[in-house]
């Protein structure tokens, strides 16, 4: 019986830790958003339309689309980067090749990420931070402590 209690509480955990790494679809037109305001040269850009077709439990990510043109593949998972990809001048694919390949190279991501590194997983965590709204300080352009200007 005790082991059987102590199974239930492990598997709650793990539901509720696995339940917290999913990005809502405010919290991704949020950091798509973010993302956007971010880019000084793009700021006439609107988003248009979202293309993801699936939930995100099925679907890794999603895809958002730029007026005029261009798009962003915002992660579905918080473990992942948030901006899995994105341009400014070209459109996906019609013929669903770009999706394919996301899913795909998502599953790979998803897959191999038991072995990512405490560093990589803080830098996870920091852009998260930065593009949705927690943090304005990029780690992107951060300079080395070791480093003197």
């Amino acid at each position: 019986m005790k082991k059987l209690v102590t199974l239930i509480l492990f598997l709650s955990i793990i539901s509720l830790q696995i339940k917290a790494q999913q990005v809502t679809e405010k919290e991704a037109l949020q950091v798509a958003g973010n993302f956007l305001q971010l880019q000084p040269n793009e700021l006439h850009r609107q988003m248009a339309a979202d293309f993801n077709s699936e939930s995100p439990s099925a679907q890794p990510f999603y895809l958002y689309t730029f007026d005029p043109q261009g798009f962003i593949v915002i992660s579905a998972k918080k473990f992942l980067p948030p901006v899995i990809a994105y341009s400014f001048n070209s459109n996906p694919d019609p013929e669903g090749r770009f999706v394919a390949f996301l899913k795909q190279d998502l599953s790979n991501r998803l897959a191999n990420q038991p072995s990512t590194s405490a560093q990589e997983k803080s830098y996870v965590k920091q852009l998260w931070n930065l593009y949705s709204g927690v943090s304005r300080k990029s780690p992107l352009f951060q300079l080395d402590p070791g480093c003197s200007i």
